[in-house]
């Protein structure tokens, strides 16, 4: 099973045959049939995440539009996603038993960390935050770097604990979103990943934050610019410019709304500072200092070039994509 970044949670990372949209590069291209559930099946381009017309496609949701043009071709089912596989279950049983795919997932799997390591400091900084937060701990993601790259890398356990911007990409989205996470569920850790052009955007609701003593820790990455705009612009334009960020210092800014304040400066003290923090009650501030990162979307766009050499399929090469 592919999930979507709306659709992390649903199953936990840990299933072995749960992938995210990287694993779905490797086995897309080997399907003969995708059921898509629940989902636009568009990328953030509003690409359709796979097409091959020797695949078969059925696209099950409430809203039947998503289930055509720019998309191939297929059934459309318009129903609610739980009644409709709840009566669809029913004539599975029975069917003859297929050979275990396990081994071809893991492999899968192994094929996409392979790729993640090569998006520094990403890795290590997703890493450093899944070892240090419970499994059931809400994690709001925003447009920014280590949040683009945790769609696809970051390991999530449980329901409802995966939070993003979603296909209308609304900078600044995590950090209020986060609080209304953290007084929905007080007993559960909710942390939101921002970038400092984008924490801009909400920074005030600190006051919010503070007033209510909401157990959200906000993690601001640090770098002074708009990273993406930035990163785009060299490539348009072959020059940069209007993409500083002059940010107030984060820890007078929290002490001004009486909020806890940590920095880090690597991926080790940022998990530290995670940690101090969920030990205490009440909002915190967490500024990572970062300096210029690798691209993610090598690892989120199949259309992006990478950098670094991609291993081959571990499925193997699919028949109809064979050229003599």
């Amino acid at each position: 099973m592919v999930l979507t970044e709306g659709a992390r949670g649903v199953l936990p990372s840990s299933d072995p045959l749960v992938l995210t949209g990287l694993g779905g590069r490797a086995v897309y291209p080997h399907a003969d049939l995708v059921l898509a559930i629940g989902t636009r099946f568009l990328d953030g381009h509003s690409k359709p995440h796979h097409r091959n017309p020797d695949c078969g496609f059925i696209y099950l949701n409430v809203e039947a539009a998503h289930g055509a043009a720019p998309r191939q071709s297929g059934l459309i089912l318009q129903g609610d996603a739980r009644r409709t596989l709840e009566a669809l279950l029913p004539l599975l049983q029975g069917l003859p038993e297929r050979p275990s795919r396990r081994a071809d997932m893991e492999a899968v799997k192994a094929w996409c960390e392979v790729q993640q390591r090569h998006i520094q400091p990403q890795w290590e900084y997703v890493q450093a935050l899944r070892r240090a937060l419970p499994d059931d701990a809400v994690f709001v993601s925003d447009l920014t770097q280590v949040g683009y790259f945790a769609n696809v890398a970051m390991s999530i356990e449980q329901p409802r604990s995966y939070v993003t911007p979603g296909y209308q990409g609304t900078l600044g989205f995590a950090f209020p979103t986060s609080l209304g996470a953290a007084a929905g569920n007080p007993q559960r850790p909710v942390v939101s990943i921002n970038g400092d052009g984008g924490f801009g955007w909400g920074l005030q609701e600190l006051a919010t934050a503070a007033r209510y003593r909401l157990g959200a820790i906000a993690l601001v990455f640090v770098d002074g610019q708009f990273a993406n705009v930035r990163r785009i612009q060299r490539r348009v334009f072959g020059e940069v410019f209007a993409t500083e960020v002059e940010g107030p210092d984060l820890r007078l800014l929290a002490s001004a709304f009486g909020v806890r304040f940590r920095g880090a400066d690597d991926p080790a003290q940022l998990a530290a500072a995670v940690q101090e923090s969920l030990r205490e009650p009440g909002p915190v501030l967490i500024a990572a200092r970062v300096g210029e990162m690798a691209t993610p979307w090598p690892v989120i766009h199949p259309f992006v070039p990478a950098s670094y050499p991609v291993p081959p399929n571990p499925l193997g090469e699919p028949k109809s994509l064979v050229t003599s």
